[in-house]
C-alpha cells in the first residue's frame, strides 16, 4: 500500500515535470520563441488542458516580468500578469533554475488560499538565458487523488513535507482547513489537521524494521487501539524530503491477515484435494498400461494363450488402444493356426 501511494505521487507529478521538459526543449530547438507572447500564450494555454492537476504556468522573464496563465476553481483559464514585486520563493526560485540548468522543485506556496507545489526550469535560447519556465500543481487535487486510490477501509493516505508540514491529506479537500492558508504559511502543520493519528505522529513509537526496510513503522498507541503509520522518505522532489505513507488502525490490520491466513488456508485445501484427484487420476491410468505392457510382453514370447482381453476403459485414449491391442492378438491366434510357433 505505501508503495501503491508512492507510485500514485509520483504519477500525479510526473505530467508537471514532462511539461516543463517539454517547454526547455520546444525553446532549445527553436520551435517556440520566447519574443513571441502570443505563441507563447498558446503554448501554455494547451500545456493546462493535457494535466488537469496544473494549477497554472507562469513565464519570467530574465528581470522577472511574466505572465501567469492559471486554471480557476471552475474550470475557465485565467491570464494575468506575474505579481510585481514577485514573492520571495519565485525570486528564489528563478535564481536556482538559472544557476543548476536543469528542471527544480520549488517551495510550496499558496494562491486564492489553495496550497501549490512549483516546479520549473530555466529556458535557453539561442544559447543565452531566456527565462524561467514554471508549473504550479494542486496539493488539494493530490489529496483528492491519493484519497480516490486508497480503497481499504479505515486506511488514510498522506504525504508530509519533512516531518511536520502536510502537502497532502483528507482533510485538505475541507473548504474550512483552507481558510487557514495563507501566502505566508501555505502548508498546514501536523497540529492543524482534524486526524488525531497525524498529531500524534512525531511522538509515535518507531519499529525495529532492521536495515534492509523500505518503510518506516511507528506505533500509536498500544493493545487492539493502537495505530500503525507507515512511511517512505522520498528524495526525489527537491531539497526537502516529502514523507509518503498511510496509517490504519491496527484492528484492520489483524482482520486483513485473517482473510490472508483463510485465503491460505483455503487454498491449501484445494492443494490437497487437486494432489488426491490427481493420485487418482494417475492410479485409474497405470492400471491399464500395465496390463497392456504384460500382455505385450506376451506377445513378445509368443505365449498367445496367456493373454486376456484387455478390459475397456473410461478413458477414450486407453480404451481405443485396447480394442486395437485385443483386434491384433486375435489376429496372431488366428496366424498360429496356421504357422507352428517354433
Amino acid at each position: 500500500t505505501v508503495t501503491m501511494v508512492d507510485r500514485g505521487v509520483e504519477d500525479y507529478v510526473t505530467p508537471a515535470r514532462s511539461l516543463i521538459a517539454h517547454f526547455r526543449r520546444m525553446v532549445d530547438e527553436g520551435r517556440l520563441r520566447t519574443e513571441n507572447e502570443a505563441q507563447m500564450l498558446t503554448a501554455r494555454m494547451g500545456s493546462l488542458a493535457a494535466a488537469p492537476q496544473i494549477s497554472g504556468v507562469v513565464f519570467l522573464r530574465p528581470a522577472g516580468r511574466g505572465i501567469t496563465v492559471g486554471r480557476e476553481p471552475d474550470g475557465n483559464i485565467r491570464i494575468e500578469p506575474a505579481e510585481d514585486p514577485l514573492p520571495p520563493q519565485l525570486e528564489t526560485f528563478i535564481k536556482d533554475a538559472k544557476a543548476s540548468k536543469s528542471i527544480n522543485w520549488g517551495t510550496p506556496f499558496a494562491r486564492d488560499n489553495l496550497p501549490l507545489m512549483t516546479i520549473g526550469g530555466a529556458l535557453y535560447q539561442d544559447g543565452q538565458f531566456a527565462g524561467v519556465i514554471g508549473a504550479g500543481l494542486s496539493l488539494v487535487g493530490l489529496s483528492a487523488f491519493l484519497t480516490a486510490i486508497t480503497t481499504e477501509e479505515g486506511m488514510t493516505s498522506f504525504v508530509l513535507y519533512g516531518d511536520d508540514k502536510v502537502l497532502a491529506h483528507p482533510s485538505l479537500l475541507k473548504p474550512d482547513y483552507r481558510t487557514l492558508i495563507t501566502p505566508n504559511r501555505p502548508l498546514l502543520g501536523l497540529s492543524e489537521i482534524d486526524d488525531p493519528v497525524m498529531r500524534g505522529f512525531p511522538d509515535a513509537r518507531i519499529e525495529d524494521l532492521g536495515s534492509d526496510s523500505t518503510f518506516e513503522l511507528r506505533r500509536l498507541g498500544g493493545g487492539g487501539t493502537a495505530d500503525l503509520i507507515l512511511t517512505r522518505k522520498v528524495d526525489a522532489y527537491g531539497d526537502v524530503p516529502w514523507r509518503v505513507g498511510v496509517h490504519v488502525p491496527s484492528v484492520s490490520v489483524g482482520q486483513q491477515l485473517r482473510r490472508l491466513f483463510g485465503s491460505i488456508a483455503v487454498g491449501l485445501g484445494l492443494m490437497v484435494v487437486g494432489i488426491a484427484a490427481a493420485l487418482l487420476l494417475a492410479t485409474r491410468i497405470a492400471r491399464p498400461i500395465k496390463a497392456i505392457s504384460i500382455a505385450a510382453g506376451n506377445v513378445a514370447s509368443l505365449n498367445l494363450k496367456d493373454i486376456e482381453p484387455l478390459p475397456p476403459s473410461r478413458i477414450r485414449e486407453l480404451d481405443d488402444e485396447a480394442r486395437a491391442f485385443n483386434r491384433m492378438v486375435t489376429g496372431l491366434k488366428w496366424f498360429e493356426t496356421y504357422v507352428p510357433r517354433q
